[in-house]
């Protein structure tokens, strides 16, 4: 937290922001971003508080709730399937930034703190003159960017279990959109559902959705 109060110690609020999802070859992107509370800085949370990769499913989702209680303001937004085809993975990845940055509201942050994108800067209306900085493994290194990509994690695989209910077959529940050898067995057998990327490898030159799923 070292980053977070240096910002703080100059009386600046400091929101991070983090994406799940840009790899998988199904489902949405998703990002988060949270301002944290100075006054929480103490707390033995974010000694928990860590790369949402490197925690285990049930402690990210008992982290994510705490999380919830310890910030100013926090946010969700997501970027669907069809608009990634459409816009590119490298652009939905930073719209899922700013539209979490913009959904914090106008006058909540003077820093934005973000795991490394491609694309860069971030567009901010609500915040035109913040200072924005993107940390190669920030998620790793800065609690704030630990605690948005936690709850963009969370946030998704609840996304993937309601369409796990919806299309069982593909495992969503299970791989989370991610090309397992199992998804990859079921894609060949029956092509892919509304929810794959088609502009990723290996879908675009598959056959097209089937008639059922499509309905």
């Amino acid at each position: 937290m070292e980053r977070e109060r240096l910002f703080w110690s100059q009386g600046l609020r400091v929101a991070g922001v983090d994406e799940a999802g840009r790899g998988a070859v199904a489902g949405p992107i998703v990002a988060a971003a949270v301002v944290l509370n100075p006054a929480s800085a103490q707390s033995n949370l974010w000694k928990q508080v860590d790369d949402s990769k490197r925690l285990k499913p049930d402690i990210r989702c008992q982290l994510a709730e705490a999380i919830g209680h310890h910030v100013v303001v926090w946010s969700v937004a997501t970027v669907a399937p069809r608009a990634i085809d459409r816009i590119g993975i490298d652009r939905a990845n930073q719209l899922a930034m700013e539209c979490a940055l913009q959904d914090l509201g106008a006058g909540t942050f003077d820093v934005v703190l973000s795991d490394w994108i491609r694309r860069w800067p971030l567009n901010l209306d609500a915040a035109p003159a913040a200072e924005q900085h993107r940390i190669k493994k920030g998620d790793a290194r800065h609690v704030s960017i630990a605690a948005a990509s936690i709850l963009a994690k969370v946030h998704r695989d609840a996304l993937m279990d309601r369409l796990h209910d919806r299309f069982p077959a593909f495992g969503f529940g299970r791989n989370r959109g991610y090309l397992t050898a199992t998804h990859a067995a079921e894609l060949a057998a029956q092509g892919p559902c509304t929810e794959h990327r088609m502009s990723f490898k290996p879908l675009a030159d598959e056959q097209p959705l089937l008639s059922s799923i499509e309905e």
